[in-house]
C-alpha cells in the first residue's frame, strides 16, 4: 500500500487499484501512475482500478505524456483496466480524451467501484 495526500495506491488479490483523492497536479499525476505501475509488475498484477471520482481536472500537459509515455509501459504488464468516472464533467473529457488513444487495452467505464470490480 502506499498512501499520498493525493492518491492511494493498493495492491489487491488480482488487481491493482489508484484511489485518488484530488485533482493532482502533472508531477502528482507522473508520481500516482508510475509507482502504481511499478507496484503492479513487483506484484505481477495485470488488471487496473482507477477511480477517478474525486478528480476535477487533469493538467493538460500531462496528456501528451500519458499516451505517450506511460501507456506504452503499462500495455507490457496491464490488460485490463476499469475506471471509475469523475464527477465533474470536464475530469471525464480529460479521461475520455486520454483512454481513446489507447488502442488494445481492455477498458471500460463505472459508475460504481462495486460494478468496477464485478467486471474486472
Amino acid at each position: 500500500m502506499n498512501d499520498l495526500d493525493f492518491v492511494s495506491i493498493n495492491i489487491q488479490k488480482d488487481y491493482i487499484s489508484l484511489y485518488w483523492k484530488r485533482s493532482p497536479n502533472d508531477e502528482e499525476l507522473k508520481q500516482g501512475l508510475n509507482q502504481g505501475l511499478e507496484m503492479a509488475i513487483e506484484a505481477d498484477i495485470h488488471k487496473w482500478l482507477g477511480n477517478t471520482k474525486n478528480i476535477e481536472t487533469l493538467p493538460a500537459l500531462t496528456n501528451d505524456w500519458v499516451n505517450r509515455d506511460w501507456f506504452p509501459r503499462c500495455l507490457k504488464q496491464i490488460n485490463k483496466m476499469a475506471i471509475i468516472i469523475p464527477k465533474s464533467a470536464l475530469a471525464m473529457m480529460n479521461v475520455n480524451q486520454i483512454m481513446t488513444r489507447v488502442g488494445k487495452l481492455e477498458n471500460k467505464y463505472f459508475e460504481s467501484e462495486e460494478s468496477a470490480l464485478k467486471w474486472l
